[in-house]
């Protein structure tokens, strides 16, 4: 039996401050110690409120309060009651027009159980509605199953939405790529590959009661139902989880049971977090989960509970999530950001869901931040429901691939050219997924379409291995590709489709034109453009572990390197760029490669921010030409490389007096950038020398009837000595260079 509220009860219906609050305002949180007050003096409307901008639900008392501490208040809606009435009014009129489709409109809950009956309707072969528990007040909780064949023989993919009871897009998203799944399947050949090789289980509503209290009573209601000792609502099923419960610091959480982030009296308290943990630890081979929230676009990963702890597996969790937020970016144009607990894109949150997928289950997790970033927020306009849950679903695709992923090999930086005389190295980044280990690696190369070599490759750190292509004949041109082995007995080649298609690079002479580690002062130069820190400095990394965007070595091992204002504490580029100009480069020759290390750690990854790499033909005085950029985050070294092609396309002219120019840019005011450069290396691709050919009149390489007709046609005339059809370099074509092109018949050289 559902709980119900009864007369006596009234009266606690709502929390205290739910009932006086009558404002939404926006004020800028600064650092921790605002947010921790705005916090106690009000609801914060974004799920995991940060820096910058933010609002509150506030009681008029509670604004002044705030006013009085010296926040600087812009009112949003003046009368809550009246905006919350308007809202209705016009969600009716929407859902009126449109007819009644299901995803044009948000739905009440026992609307929601009446449409997932729908969903297994339309394919009962694949889908099943499964009970998982009750709730607070008696509702019956659902998780919709979507496998063809035997359930639990394949790795699965969980999405859970709704935690949160406003945050009405989240559910909708899950209902709407519940339907593509179902409908899609044996239509699609992208939706049925990623059923039948995946089971898929999506909880919609995880918080029934709340999310039904938002449709008949208070529509920014955010916590659970239940009723706390003190007669105040709720507890925050999002910080109720039992990995780190109240492990983090001060904001994470509360222990107040009318705050908006209250974790509950003890982990997993709350039965509706009971019923999605009891039902995700039947699943076997769990390889990833996405729990979905609104708003502020963003794609946040481990760990929630401490922004300071580099979460295990960084590496696999950096490649998955940079894959979802290109591919979500592409999808619709709308920006989402993505990035790690440590990379502070939030302040920290104890006890959630993904923390707990992640640390307890081993499950790839995230939380999906999804539309809007302010504008709408959790009012989100139901037309923008469809798109929204494009976006959610595209991101997800991509975790269903890397979830059949024995792991990932990559060369970020293929090879420039290939040397003639000496080895050239190859790295490749080699990741393994889901609790793997790495095999081996192992780099191939042929030259000119012979067979193909192997060479071992090493591990030479951070997950980066090492082979060398060895010395080649001038003039060949070089295949190579890289494979991986990983411990479930999975392979991974890069380029994907190696053989067949491979990396490639020609064989010439090399000159290197400069090799700087940075050991010594070498003539770099710096310049500082509108930045109030964060100037190029050369040194050992300071590694101050109370500093976390900073790497704590050099590139390459040899000890310095350049980095942004090398100093103890936050010292990272702010307002401005500052530039990192090299010594004078001859490159007039052409044939140039350009190769560096690289560190950038961002907070903001929606291309604003960067490391920009720029050429000029003219001297440090320029003009600048752009002809790279990297723009998102890591805690590791990376390699990056300008080739020659790339110099042409940006219609740069090689000259005797060039530079090259490596640009910190800050332009969001509330971001964090440090970059850092190393190992860089410039060379140059010579000329093949002419081969000893002789007989070979025309130069083609071939000694032929053309030869012989090039010298009869030549005969006794008195050439420049050693021109023409004057081999023998005596002045006159006569028998003796007839005697060389007979002698060499046949011949290619």
């Amino acid at each position: 039996m559902r709980w119900k509220v009864v007369p006596v009860l009234a009266a606690i219906a709502l929390s205290a401050q739910s009932l006086a609050a009558d404002q939404i305002i926006e004020i800028n949180i600064r650092n921790a110690g605002d947010l921790v007050t705005a916090l106690q003096h009000g609801e914060p409307m974004a799920c995991r409120p940060g820096l910058g901008l933010q609002q509150f639900i506030v009681t008029s008392d509670e604004r002044n309060e705030l006013q009085a501490l010296g926040f600087k208040i812009e009112t949003v809606v003046e009368n809550l009651d009246e905006w919350l009435d308007a809202e209705r009014e016009a969600r009716q009129a929407a859902q009126i027009a449109n007819g009644g489709t299901f995803h044009q409109s948000y739905h009440d809950y026992p609307a929601i159980e009446a449409y997932l009956d729908t969903l297994v309707a339309m394919n009962p072969t694949i889908a099943t509605k499964i009970p998982i528990g009750s709730t607070i007040e008696g509702r019956t909780m659902y998780a919709i199953r979507i496998v063809s064949g035997t359930p639990g023989s394949k790795p699965a993919v969980g999405i859970t939405a709704m935690q949160h009871a406003r945050e009405w897009a989240a559910g909708a998203s899950a209902l709407w790529i519940a339907e593509q799944l179902i409908e899609g399947y044996g239509v699609d050949s992208q939706i049925t590959a990623l059923v039948d090789n995946l089971d898929w289980h999506i909880v919609p509503v995880s918080n029934p009661d709340g999310y039904q209290w938002t449709h008949t009573d208070f529509r920014l209601w955010r916590k659970n139902r239940r009723i706390n000792q003190n007669l105040t609502l709720g507890v925050d099923l999002n910080r109720n989880w039992g990995y780190e419960w109240g492990g983090g610091p001060p904001g994470s959480s509360d222990t107040t049971p009318s705050s908006d982030i209250f974790r509950g009296t003890s982990a997993f308290s709350e039965p509706e977090n009971r019923n999605v943990r009891d039902y995700f630890q039947t699943i076997p081979m769990l390889r990833g989960t996405i729990d979905l929230h609104t708003y502020s676009q963003l794609i946040l990963g481990a760990w929630a509970y401490d922004d300071t702890i580099v979460p295990p597996r960084e590496q696999e969790l950096r490649l998955v999530q940079e894959d979802m937020e290109a591919t979500m970016n592409a999808t619709n144009g709308v920006i989402y950001q993505a990035g790690l607990g440590v990379d502070q894109l939030l302040y920290t949150a104890d006890g959630t869901n993904p923390d707990w997928m992640f640390g307890v289950l081993g499950a790839q997790s995230w939380t999906y931040e999804l539309r809007d970033t302010g504008l709408f927020g959790f009012e989100l306009p139901a037309n923008q429901i469809i798109p929204t849950a494009t976006e959610a679903f595209a991101g997800i695709k991509r975790l269903a691939y890397w979830a059949l992923q024995g792991g990932a090999v990559s060369i970020d930086t293929p090879i420039a050219l290939a040397s003639d005389t000496q080895a050239t190295p190859v790295r490749a980044d080699v990741i393994p997924m889901h609790l793997n280990s790495v095999s081996a690696a192992t780099l191939y190369y042929r030259f000119d379409n012979g067979a193909f070599n192997t060479v071992t490759m090493s591990d030479v750190g951070a997950g980066e291995y090492e082979g060398a292509i060895p010395a080649g004949p001038c003039g060949a041109t070089v295949e190579y590709y890289a494979e991986a082995s990983f411990s479930d007995g999975s392979t991974k080649t890069f380029p994907e489709g190696a053989p067949g298609t491979a990396l490639s690079a020609a064989v010439a002479p090399v000159t290197t034109v400069l090799f700087d580690n940075f050991q010594s002062d070498l003539g770099w130069t710096t310049q500082v453009n509108g930045a109030t820190s964060g100037q190029w400095q050369r040194g050992v990394p300071v590694n101050d572990p109370s500093w976390a965007y900073d790497p704590a070595t050099d590139g390459d091992g040899s000890g310095s390197c350049y980095l942004t204002q090398n100093a103890a504490g936050n010292t990272d580029v702010d307002g401005g760029s500052v530039a990192l100009i090299s010594p004078a480069l001859d490159l007039s020759a052409g044939g140039a490669s350009i190769e560096y290390l690289y560190y950038l750690n961002l907070t903001d990854q929606s291309g604003i921010d960067m490391l920009r790499i720029e050429v000029s033909s003219n001297g440090a005085a320029g003009p600048w030409t752009q002809v790279a950029s990297h723009t998102t985050s890591s805690l590791n070294w990376r390699t990056g490389a300008i080739t020659q092609a790339m110099l042409d396309g940006a219609g740069v002219s090689p000259t005797a007096d060039m530079r090259v120019r490596f640009t910190a840019n800050d332009s969001d005011p509330q971001s964090i950038v440090e970059a850092g450069v190393d190992a860089v290396m410039v060379r140059l691709a010579g000329e093949c020398p002419t081969p000893n050919c002789p007989g070979d009149v025309d130069g083609n390489l071939m000694v032929d009837v053309d030869d012989l007709n090039d010298v009869l046609g030549a005969w006794q005339t008195m050439p420049t000595p050693g021109t023409g059809a004057d081999l023998t370099g005596n002045g006159v074509v006569d028998v003796d260079d007839l005697n060389l092109v007979l002698g060499a018949w046949g011949q290619s050289c």
